[in-house]
C-alpha cells in the first residue's frame, strides 16, 4: 500500500509541476502577444514616417530616378 500512496503523491507532485509551468507559459504567451502589438505599432510608425519622407523628396518613381546611374555619369 505505501508504493502505490508514493506514486499517487508523486503523480500528483508532477501534475502540480507541469500545471505551474503551463501557467508560465501562458503568461510568456500573454507578454509576447503584448510586445509583438507594440513591434506592429514601431513598424507602423516608421513607415508611416518613411512614407513622408519620400513623398516630401518628390514621391517613390522620382527618388528611384534620381538613384539611377545613368550612363554619362560613368567613368571608364
Amino acid at each position: 500500500m505505501k508504493k502505490a500512496d508514493f506514486l499517487l503523491n508523486l503523480m500528483d507532485k508532477l501534475h502540480a509541476f507541469v500545471d505551474q509551468i503551463n501557467y508560465y507559459i501562458e503568461i510568456g504567451l500573454t507578454y509576447f502577444e503584448i510586445a509583438k502589438s507594440w513591434v506592429q505599432q514601431i513598424l507602423a510608425y516608421l513607415q508611416t514616417a518613411i512614407d513622408k519622407l519620400v513623398d516630401f523628396i518628390g514621391g517613390r518613381q522620382a527618388t528611384e530616378d534620381y538613384l539611377q546611374f545613368h550612363e554619362e555619369d560613368l567613368f571608364v
